[in-house]
């Protein structure tokens, strides 16, 4: 069993307006990226952590209300993730992984999604997994002063979302970063701590977070392409 959580608390403080609802080729952004992961059969449930006045916007087929759940988060990702988990430890049946998504990633594919699932299934040795892209810009890091040196960047990864976890190891990696009161920039960052191996998986597909006002243009044009009917 695999629950999904979409994060998706706050207002973009980059562009002043909440892009989680603005429209997108007919749907709104959130709209979007909640049907991206209902598409898939293997995700039971979906906790859309978010507040109840934009839960209520979005529109949702009879079936597929059965398998979401909104609840409130935090002011952070750490803070809305740890809201998901406590529901979760709640349920009745805890589910044997957890996948976490960014609201603000509305063209995640389906076969990217099933690509990270089934590896996650079918690999159970390694805990953790998680959609990223290898760096292939050149990288320097900067002092103060402005000297610069390069950084070698064949083993740099950029993360994206989805990321998926054994429920137990994800769990412990939250209560260990809380005892220690780290913050964190994800959930992989989690397990880092925990010194456990984490898999990557590049898509296929593009897989855009949308931050300004030029990522929604891409995001248009991207599904104009792919499909034309939107």
């Amino acid at each position: 069993m695999v629950i999904g959580v979409i994060v998706a608390y706050g207002k973009s403080r980059r562009m002043g307006f909440d892009k989680l609802m603005q429209p997108l080729a007919g749907k709104t952004v959130l709209q979007r990226t909640i049907d991206a992961l209902l598409a898939h059969a293997s995700i039971e449930h979906l906790l859309v952590v978010t507040p109840q006045a934009r839960f209520e916007q979005l529109e949702f087929k009879d079936s597929q209300l059965q398998r979401v759940t909104r609840i409130d988060g935090g002011e952070s990702r750490q803070a809305s993730v740890e809201s998901a988990l406590d529901f979760i430890q709640t349920l009745d049946t805890l589910p044997s992984r957890i996948l976490i998504h960014d609201g603000a990633r509305p063209l995640l594919s389906y076969e990217d999604l099933d690509k990270l699932i089934t590896a996650s299934v079918e690999t159970p040795s390694i805990a953790a997994m998680a959609l990223a892209t290898r760096v292939t810009d050149t990288i320097k890091q900067q002092s103060n002063s402005g000297i610069t040196q390069s950084i070698d960047r064949d083993s740099l990864w950029a993360m994206q979302t989805p990321q998926i976890f054994q429920t137990e190891l994800l769990m412990r990696a939250y209560q260990v970063a809380q005892e220690g009161e780290l913050k964190l920039t994800d959930e992989i960052s989690a397990i880092e701590n925990l010194k456990q191996p984490v898999h990557f998986i590049e898509p296929s597909s593009l897989n855009l977070k949308l931050t300004n006002p030029q990522d929604f243009q891409l995001a248009q044009a991207w599904l104009n392409t792919s499909d034309p009917s939107s």
